[in-house]
């Protein structure tokens, strides 16, 4: 199958300034993580969740946030090959913005947790 940075990346980036996101109950792969993981579902349909670690890369500096997604290739090639789409959302942007929300935020729906660890979130 062919992918492209449109089937794996949403258009834009949602910061939240002066909310770093908890490591207990969200996926972070940056320390102090302020922004939402822009990845569409089919991201999700092709991998978990326990695997964004794996696969996403985030690099952020002022003003932008770049994400690199790197999916291993097997064949039958000798050599080990990466499929790498790249995307970078920027304050300044007009094709893939970052929007900065100061607000309430609701997550919806939340997912049924078979962690013991997490048990508790199901009740």
């Amino acid at each position: 199958p062919f992918f492209s940075s449109f089937d794996l990346f949403e258009p834009c980036l949602f910061k939240l300034p002066g909310y770093k996101l908890n490591d207990d109950r969200f996926t972070c792969i940056i320390n102090n993580q302020t922004f939402l993981f822009p990845l569409t579902p089919l991201f999700f349909q092709l991998f978990s969740t326990e695997s964004i670690g794996n696969y996403v890369s985030a690099k952020e500096t002022e003003g932008e946030v770049t994400f690199t997604i790197k999916i291993p290739v097997f064949g039958k090639t000798k050599q080990n090959r990466t499929f790498v789409i790249q995307q970078t959302y920027s304050e300044q942007s007009q094709t893939n913005p970052i929007f900065v929300y100061s607000g309430i935020i609701g997550i919806f729906p939340f997912v049924k947790c078979i962690t013991d660890k997490y048990g508790f979130i199901n009740n």
